[in-house]
């Protein structure tokens, strides 16, 4: 786009039918102010004018057009020729001069001139704005994905501030060293054999998952896209990784698991949404799908401090985990009760909108301190607090009473195995006194247990916990044949007590 500066009516269609031939939009205006409206609004390319022009300030006019537009090109005529018009020419800082706009052979060289300036101030420009949206690429991955590229011995030759966070490794500490650095111990052999056969003799890309271990022995979970770069004679001179960390997003119980091993001490919570087997059975399982990740989604945002929990686990049927090192946890100073109270009063005053429903969820919230059986006793304390409907419950060491009632309950059924096997679950038979002809009415049969040592029991002692087994019908059992076989001997009725259990079985 050329824009043309002319007062005079009578020079201006000679020229603008000439200029026409080479330019794709020629534009004509008067004066200075009309010039520089022009050129603020529209996307002027060359400048073209006269210094005889008595309506023209060259000099400004110039210096504010490269204001506003730092690559319009400039090319100035005289219409006098006379010396004065020289000596102004050449104070300007212009790309061209033409003695004689009418002569076609001096206006196409100058115009040959200028467009290869135009040329390389478009390639240039085209270049700089490559490079400009490159760096923005650049840096929407680098802040997005963890990045390393290693040599074709597998050596790191970058790593990325990402990839050093998550290794917890410095940059200088890694390159220069073998991915080996940062590799987990349960990663079988046969991932990297894989690996190696794919990007450096198939020279295909690789993607799969790996478990990889940090500076200070913490587990993380990475999604790798490994690449081989070739140059033009097609020979592979590096290799680029690109990872996404899982850990974040990965919600299963081992990534948890592996977490708790990986910290010295650890604050683990249980979060349970409050009835979910009700929600479970009342809803489809495409809307249970939406309310679990929707509200694992939402659940850092109701913590009370931001900063303390990063990561939520999903464990499944509605319930998820928080995990923190205790000591990172110590530094915030905030009582930990009254941190969950606030978190489950916040979950308690949202709503939560489905596919235009609203739903009221509750939580119930089970936490606990340490390492060993650390989840075993936020799992023990959330069942605790569930059946008690408390909202929050402080759950260390409960894995140790369930671990000791577990033995118990393992000695009962034993016990009760053996003494089926020995008959000896025996009946004893209560006498119901007729309180008016003070005779035996009849008698009620009551189960008995003998265990190896000969000490009678009563069924308090193994009844319910026989419930639990396989065992509890086969007493029942035992105990009509007991029954039936006494009636053979007496001339009374007996009544044996029974449950539901008993009832439901044909």
């Amino acid at each position: 786009t050329l824009l043309y500066i002319e007062n005079d009516e009578n020079s201006i269609i000679p020229i603008t039918d000439t200029l026409k031939k080479y330019f794709k939009s020629v534009i004509v205006v008067k004066n200075t102010q009309e010039a520089l409206e022009q050129i603020d609004k529209l996307n002027i390319d060359v400048l073209l004018l006269d210094i005889n022009n008595i309506k023209v300030d060259n000099s400004e006019l110039i210096t504010k057009s490269r204001q506003i537009n730092p690559n319009i090109l400039t090319i100035v005529f005289s219409s006098l020729n006379k010396i004065d018009n020289i000596i102004e020419i050449m104070s300007l800082d212009i790309d061209s001069y033409i003695s004689n706009i009418l002569n076609k052979n001096e206006l196409s060289q100058c115009l040959e001139k200028i467009a290869n300036k135009y040329l390389k101030i478009k390639e240039n420009y085209e270049n700089k704005n490559k490079i400009f949206i490159l760096e923005q690429y650049h840096n929407v991955v680098n802040s997005s994905i963890i990045v390393s590229k290693t040599n074709t011995r597998g050596i790191i030759t970058y790593a990325n501030d990402n990839f050093c966070n998550i290794s917890e490794y410095t940059r200088e500490e890694l390159i220069g060293k073998n991915h080996n650095i940062i590799r987990h111990p349960d990663n079988a052999k046969e991932i990297y054999e894989n690996l190696w056969e794919t990007i450096g003799i198939k020279k295909l890309p690789w993607t799969g998952v790996m478990k990889n271990l940090s500076k200070s022995g913490k587990t993380y979970y990475v999604k790798s896209t490994m690449k081989p770069i070739f140059d033009l004679s097609g020979e592979v001179v590096e290799y680029i990784s690109l990872r996404n960390n899982l850990s974040a997003i990965m919600n299963d119980k081992k990534h948890l698991l592996n977490q708790i091993e990986s910290n010295n001490l650890s604050l683990l919570a249980l979060i349970q949404i409050e009835d979910f087997e009700i929600l479970d059975k009342f809803y489809n399982m495409s809307t249970i799908e939406k309310i679990e990740k929707l509200f694992g989604y939402e659940l850092l945002s109701y913590l009370p401090n931001k900063d303390i929990f990063d990561t939520v686990y999903n464990i499944g049927n509605g319930m998820y985990a928080l995990l923190i090192d205790f000591f990172a946890y110590a530094n915030f100073v905030q009582n930990v009760n009254e941190y969950f109270e606030q978190l489950s009063n916040n979950v308690k005053n949202s709503r939560f909108m489905i596919d235009g429903i609203e739903y009221d969820l509750n939580i119930i919230i089970s936490y606990s301190f340490g390492k060993l059986n650390l989840y075993e006793d936020a799992k023990c304390g959330l069942m605790e607090a569930v059946k008690k409907r408390e909202s929050i419950t402080y759950s260390n060491d409960l894995s140790i009473k369930e671990h000791i009632d577990a033995k118990k309950n393992l000695a009962v059924m034993s016990m009760v195995k053996i003494a089926l096997d020995n008959y000896n679950i025996v009946s004893y038979f209560q006498p119901i006194i007729d309180n008016k002809t003070k005779k035996i009415a009849k008698y009620e049969s009551l189960v008995r247990l003998i265990n190896e040592e000969g000490e009678i029991l009563a069924p308090g002692s193994f009844l319910d916990i026989a419930k639990q087994g396989s065992y509890y019908n086969k007493i029942t059992h035992r105990v009509l044949e007991n029954s039936f076989k006494i009636l053979e001997k007496i001339n009374t009725k007996i009544s044996i007590n029974i449950s539901s259990l008993d009832i439901e079985k044909e």
